[in-house]
């Protein structure tokens, strides 16, 4: 039995892995469209681009991204 309930446990683990690294995908998906949109001219201003880039990424995704790519968009 402590097989069984380890290996659903690494299952579980592995599940919460995946997921975060989904989402944090999806960030950076929109992190770097954003910039694409805002280096292309399509924003006003840099707040405006900001405004719609914090529409759905976290300023914790944005540190990661940061971190991850060691550049700063926008």
């Amino acid at each position: 039995m402590g097989a069984i309930a380890e290996r659903r446990r690494l299952h579980k683990t592995a599940w919460r892995n995946l997921s975060i690294r989904a989402a944090r995908a999806e960030a950076f998906a929109w992190i770097e469209v954003v910039t694409e949109l805002f280096k292309a001219g399509r924003f006003a201003s840099r707040e405006d681009a900001v405004a719609l880039l914090l529409t759905k990424v976290s300023k914790d995704d944005l540190k990661e991204y940061r971190r991850t790519k060691q550049v700063d968009p926008i």
